[in-house]
């Protein structure tokens, strides 16, 4: 079984620019070799807004998890926990542009950004649009996809998706729960991730958080979708996946690197998870790049 090589596209819109040469504006294409079958939970200080152009998705952001398919859009604000992966075997093609408002000094009277300030200040939460919503989001985001770079073009259409978010954003500020959930939960997925590929025990990640073992699994399986010991196996896989598709590591040194000690069981789990064993994941991808 051949799969594609990771295909995920970068490119900086140059408008819109900071000093130091960082965007404030980018895009990126991901398909589904990119969020299949996990991508781990990850938070980053850009606005994020994707279109599912192909495919269904399930998603976890903040402790909310949907089920995202074609034509829908997902919104994910700066710093929120959010994860997702697709479902079965199907093909998958995300769009996605994300807006670093930190960088956007030398454009701030161009895009208005006083006027959206409640999707940098964690005011405006995740949402997930469908519909007639999504179709007009969706749209815009597809025109930012053809724009030219450097555009005056391109610079409009950020300024419509920004206008269409607000018209249809929910403003609120967390309370004082939410945050303490929020803040329980990304240490201990912060915790998992840097433990690794050491041993996980449920009761280390409900010690290193303060609280009792039974709050700390709910609370993790609100957050990622999956249980600890789940998760953090799925990590492991994940990790596995690219020193496999990064280098020609022997099979059973990239188990023991990512913390299986038994390579059968490694080779069992990988199957179970990705449909296929390390060597027809790597044979695959020598097969894609021929």
């Amino acid at each position: 079984m051949s799969i594609a090589v990771h295909c995920k596209q970068n490119e900086n819109f140059n408008v819109l620019c900071s000093s130091g040469g960082r965007a404030f504006l980018s895009r990126y294409v991901a398909e589904r070799c990119d969020v299949c079958p996990f991508y781990p939970v990850h938070r980053h200080e850009e606005l994020e807004v994707v279109l599912v152009c192909d495919g269904t998705l399930t998603v976890c952001c903040d402790g909310v998890n949907y089920t995202a398919t074609k034509g829908d859009v997902c919104v994910f604000p700066p710093f929120s926990m959010h994860a997702f992966c697709a479902l079965s075997s199907q093909s998958v093609t995300l769009h996605a542009v994300l807006l670093n408002f930190r960088l956007a000094s030398n454009s701030r009277d161009f895009v208005g950004v006083d006027r959206y300030a409640a999707f940098f200040n964690g005011s405006a939460p995740a949402c997930h649009m469908h519909g007639d919503n999504a179709d007009e989001i969706g749209a815009t985001i597809n025109a930012l996809f053809c724009a030219r770079t450097n555009s005056d073009e391109t610079a409009v259409e950020v300024g419509n998706l920004l206008a269409l978010l607000q018209s249809h954003a929910t403003v609120g500020s967390p309370s004082i729960t939410d945050r303490k959930r929020t803040h329980a939960a990304r240490q201990a997925i912060d915790y998992v991730a840097a433990t690794l590929p050491g041993r996980i025990e449920v009761a280390d990640v409900a010690g290193h958080c303060g609280y009792s073992e039974f709050y700390l699994m709910k609370l993790f399986k609100a957050f990622t979708g999956f249980s600890v010991i789940d998760y953090a196996n799925r990590l492991r896989l994940f990790n596995a996946e690219r020193l496999l598709s990064s280098g020609n590591r022997a099979v059973c040194d990239i188990a023991r690197a990512v913390g299986f000690e038994n390579i059968s069981y490694f080779n069992r789990q990988f199957l179970r998870l990705y449909g296929m064993t390390p060597t027809e994941f790597r044979d695959g991808l020598t097969q894609t790049i021929d």
